[in-house]
């Protein structure tokens, strides 16, 4: 589907739009409110200053995409891509990020407020000079300190094992009156 197409059918009212192939897409300005773009492909798209609020774009790939002026507020872009993304100066008030991978993005004066970052990957290389981050959800992705240890397999229940063969052997007698303990001492007369 075209850019084109997206916009037309979306003046139309449609808003399903997941899965769309758009590489490289012109959206300059473009609204899309409130659209379905989960697992969209727009790497390298073009959409500065659209308007993309309450958008889904979860498992989206936005690698290399301009959002920059873009209002994403209240969007929801679990675990998309947005590496070498420019956020600069993106509206991403309460977005959910949950997951995203944010390695070499460009988020310069971008609003984060109130945005859930939890989980988010590749974070070292990403901008966020003068970014607002007031009330944001952020938690690192870490390993545990103690991570889990395989378990043992466990006993199975006892199986029930068939009666002996071998005859009893008699207990040895202790009762006998002479000397057991091998402390014989001869006296001399």
């Amino acid at each position: 589907m075209s850019p084109e197409e997206i916009l037309r059918k979306y003046s139309q009212g449609e808003r399903d739009f997941h899965q769309s192939f758009l590489k490289y897409a012109q959206l300059h300005r473009a609204n899309l409110t409130e659209a379905n773009l989960e697992e969209a492909y727009l790497r390298e798209a073009d959409l500065p200053e659209a308007n993309l609020s309450k958008v889904m774009l979860q498992n989206a790939n936005l690698e290399d995409a301009d959002l920059s002026n873009s209002n994403l507020e209240e969007a929801n872009l679990t675990m998309a891509s947005l590496q070498g993304a420019s956020l600069r100066e993106a509206n991403l008030k309460n977005a959910i990020l949950k997951g995203a991978n944010l390695d070499q993005a460009d988020l310069t004066r971008a609003d984060l407020s109130g945005a859930d970052l939890r989980e988010i990957s590749n974070i070292k290389k990403a901008k966020f000079n003068g970014a607002n981050l007031d009330g944001t959800i952020y938690e690192r992705k870490r390993k545990p300190d103690n991570p889990p240890q395989p378990q043992p397999p466990q006993p199975q229940s006892p199986q029930p094992q068939p009666p002996s063969t071998e005859t009893p052997q008699p207990e040895p007698n202790n009762d006998s009156g002479g000397d057991s303990g091998g402390n014989n001492k001869e006296e001399s007369s």
